[in-house]
């Protein structure tokens, strides 16, 4: 499977999974994040739960570096 194609499907998948379902910590899965269940109305599932520190999309980003570096 190429790299886009393996994104396109962890991305998909993510999105099987809300956001209450994120694990924080491996090594103890019942920790929750410093911020709990106080995040955005746009977070409706776990494949557009992770950005960037500015606010962007972090699948999104790594997709647009897949592609251009195909290019």
């Amino acid at each position: 499977m190429k790299p886009l194609e393996e994104l396109e499907d962890i991305k998909e998948k993510l999105k099987e999974y809300s956001p209450s379902q994120v694990i924080w910590d491996i090594e103890d899965v019942s920790k929750r994040p410093p911020w709990g269940d106080n995040i955005s109305e746009e977070i409706t599932n776990s494949s557009n739960y992770f950005v960037t520190s500015d606010g962007e999309d972090f699948i999104k980003i790594l997709k647009s570096a897949l592609e251009k570096g195909k290019k």
